[in-house]
């Protein structure tokens, strides 16, 4: 859902189009329950700013220059297909609502994003498509030209990217076209708006007046100089024109800076130099420098110019990877990268962080509440310096008992106050016990002593994988393949006669060149195989003859009575029946056998 608002009066004071562009995430459109205590959407995500850039970028420059009134555009994700890029989605639904709105705009645009899966482009991927494609590009223009590209490539060529580009662009092309379609049909006729334009008359004795000053101050690679060179023409400009012009001083300011404008792009196109003094094919000195600041994980200084940038690295484990509450598939992010920009940085005089007015207000009017701060962040910091929980982490359960031991050994417990000395003899006792705890380190952090290893390990002399390649013993019918090294030849499914190449040890790169790898691996295939069983030509059995005789016993207390029929047999079989002998009340067990049979 897409939504556009603009206000009715333009905003005072300002130079710009006050163009705000939202991207709002609802976990609900995956079937999610927000992580949060309050279990409520909070901040947008790094992705929905993203997202929100991307779609500001294409629709911003088509708004009037001289239009000064607040825009909104806010996307809503209601509902997410996996096999859509929501994005794409907002960018195309922004656009369908600026121009069917009254919002002054020179639209429609739209957008699509282009894939590249096996040497094939692929105009809007699937999910699956996405995961192994060698590029993800976004394109998005109008029905005349392109107005922006987003692309990350896996080493993909200028004629394949401009192939890509062309074809996602045929189809941004009809997407317009349908929109508008729908323009024209329920489209509303645009609003007039009170326009900010600056009076020509005056730009042009403005021009006429400082261009030569402009162009002397601005003749410089330094920016530090060239803005002290400008001050006073803005000194001198609002001497002799505000009072000719007593409420216009933003318009004054707003000349001068198309003046510059105006004189850069003389330099560019008459002269083919940049206000620097470069040339059009000339970048500026770059350098790089690393290690820098000691006893950090990682440190380099990066200078482009008059622009520095200074890097930290600080590397952890697996478990400290941020948590995302997010509508993709991603869920963990493991490389962040975060980016300050302090007041210095950019040439102003303010503080980085501190309160607000309103809290300065609040705090002088209720002195309590700022006691009660004040005791609650000592006492909070006298409590973290207790144990208060330990958390194993992913240790063997069989190794907490005696972790609990050797932290006991050391006075280390829940309650104990625990020191930085304290802490670093317990890690160096764990650690001697390497071959039981392997790796160790253990961490204090608000209380709770978090302890990270890793299990103890026997070291291994892998032998090298051989050169040559896996070659089929005899005919079958593959069912799996898992290569540890080398290149598969074969996939499951796939019918091999014996000595056909299963793995080879060498494969082309894409210039063509031989890559040496030592095949290694399991392959599982059905094969037939004849075998041949052999019985002796004579056997023994036993065959009934026919032939029966019976035998009665009397058993009695202590007293056994056997008669018996006829011949005994030998080798027979013998079936027993008991039947009871009554005799008046006195009740026997008479046991027939019946006659054995050869």
């Amino acid at each position: 859902m897409v939504n556009a608002t603009a206000s009715a009066k333009p905003r005072d004071g300002i130079d710009f189009l006050p163009l705000s562009v939202d991207f709002e995430e609802k976990l609900y459109a995956v079937g999610k329950i927000p992580g949060s205590f309050l279990k409520r959407e909070g901040r947008p995500s790094d992705k929905a700013v993203l997202s929100s850039r991307v779609v500001d970028r294409p629709i911003r420059p088509l708004f009037p220059k001289d239009m000064r009134n607040d825009v909104s555009v806010v996307m809503t994700v209601l509902s997410v297909d996996p096999d859509c890029v929501p994005e794409i989605a907002g960018m195309i639904g922004a656009s369908m609502a600026l121009s069917i709105s009254d919002i002054p705009w020179n639209g429609p645009i739209a957008g699509i994003n282009v894939g590249l899966v096996d040497g094939e482009i692929i105009l809007t991927p699937n999910a699956e498509q996405r995961q192994k494609s060698d590029l993800q590009l976004t394109v998005a223009g109008t029905a005349e030209k392109v107005c922006m590209i987003e692309a990350g490539a896996n080493e993909v060529d200028d004629d394949t990217m401009l192939e890509a580009i062309m074809k996602g662009f045929a189809e941004v092309q009809k997407m317009v076209a349908f929109i508008k379609e729908v323009q024209a049909e329920i489209g509303k006729p645009k609003v007039t708006f009170e326009s900010q334009e600056i009076d020509h008359d005056l730009f042009e004795a403005i021009k006429d007046e400082f261009i030569e000053d402009v162009r002397a101050a601005m003749d410089t690679d330094d920016k530090n100089i060239r803005d002290e060179r400008m001050r006073p023409i803005y000194d001198r400009l609002h001497a002799e024109y505000d009072e000719k012009y007593p409420e216009q001083g933003a318009m004054l300011d707003e000349c001068i800076y198309k003046l510059q404008k105006f004189v850069v792009r003389r330099w560019l196109l008459d002269d083919g130099k940049r206000v620097d003094g470069r040339g059009m094919d000339e970048i500026r000195p770059l350098d790089a420098e690393v290690g820098i600041i000691p006893r950090v994980h990682g440190s380099g200084m990066f200078t482009r110019g008059q622009t520095q940038v200074l890097t930290i690295a600080t590397l952890g484990t697996i478990r400290e990877a941020q948590i995302l509450d997010g509508i993709d598939e991603q869920t963990t992010k493991r490389y962040i990268h975060q980016y300050n920009m302090p007041s210095y940085s950019v040439g102003e005089t303010r503080p980085s962080r501190g309160p607000g007015r309103r809290a300065e207000a609040l705090l002088q009017t209720r002195p309590g509440l700022a006691a009660g701060m004040i005791l609650f962040l000592v006492l909070l910091k006298f409590l973290g310096g207790f144990v208060w929980c330990v958390d194993f982490g992913a240790m063997d359960a069989d190794l907490q008992p005696m972790m609990r031991q050797l932290l006991a050994d050391c006075a280390i417990h829940e309650g104990t106050r625990l020191t930085k000395p304290l802490l670093q003899a317990a890690q160096a006792k764990a650690l001697r016990r390497s071959e039981t705890f392997g790796w160790i380190s253990l961490n204090f952090i608000g209380g709770c002593l978090s302890i990270e290893s890793t299990p103890a390990q026997t070291r291994t002399v892998r032998e090298p994988p051989p050169t040559a390649g896996l070659y089929a013993r005899a005919d079958g019918v593959i069912l799996a393949v898992e290569i540890e090294s080398g290149f598969a030849a074969v996939e499951p499914g796939q019918t091999v006669t014996a000595g056909q190449p299963l793995a080879a040890a060498e494969k082309p790169d894409r210039k063509g060149n031989a890559v040496i790898q030592g095949a290694q691996g399991r392959i599982v295939a059905r094969v037939q195989r004849q075998y041949t069983a052999g019985r002796p030509l004579t056997v023994r059995t036993c065959a009934y003859t026919g032939r029966s005789t019976e035998r009665t016993t009397l058993y009695l207390p202590g007293y056994t009575r056997t008669e018996e029929t006829g011949t005994p047999l030998r080798s027979a079989e013998t079936q027993t029946e008991w039947q009871p002998l009554r005799l008046g009340r006195l009740a026997c067990l008479l046991y027939t056998s019946p006659s054995p049979r050869d």
